[in-house]
């Protein structure tokens, strides 16, 4: 039998080209089965950290127009180019990016250089960044009120 990797290789390999031909219900199902498959590989930390910080770190994102910048710039970035053309400091900038990289949201293309993914290309499409601040200022705080709202009416239909 080959080694794991190998045959890992070859169903990535299968399951991109079954994705670049599929319709956008096939291509739905496939995220859907694969995000459990990642989810059940998580440990407690992983799961934690993932829900716990990722919209705020993707809101500062948008606010340090990183997403923009690495569309636009077409080829990988340093953190320091990064850090110029933003105005943040180098030492955030060399755990942001990681961070959304680690989601998928960016790519780390080489030490501390960073380059966009299609999530980075949708994240700049027309509308995205005004939803994801939206979201943020607006929905988000309404979702914490949620917890207390429930207990307070014990759960109950209203």
């Amino acid at each position: 039998m080959p080694p794991a990797t190998t045959i890992m290789e070859d169903l990535f390999h299968q399951l991109s080209d079954i994705a670049s031909s599929a319709d956008d219900v096939t291509k739905r199902d496939l995220i859907m089965r694969l995000r459990r498959i990642a989810d059940s590989l998580e440990d407690v930390d992983d799961t934690i950290n993932r829900l716990m910080h990722l919209l705020a770190v993707i809101r500062v994102g948008v606010d340090l127009k990183i997403y923009d910048l690495l569309v636009a710039h077409k080829t990988p970035m340093s953190v320091g180019a990064i850090a110029k053309d933003s105005g943040a400091s180098s030492q955030l900038l060399g755990r942001l990016p990681r961070f959304l990289s680690s989601h998928g949201i960016i790519k780390e293309s080489s030490k501390d250089e960073f380059t966009f993914t299609n999530i980075t290309q949708n994240l700049v499409a027309t509308g995205s960044q005004a939803g994801i601040c939206h979201n943020f200022a607006t929905v988000c705080p309404r979702y914490q009120e949620l917890p207390a709202f429930l207990r307070k009416t014990k759960y109950q239909d209203m």
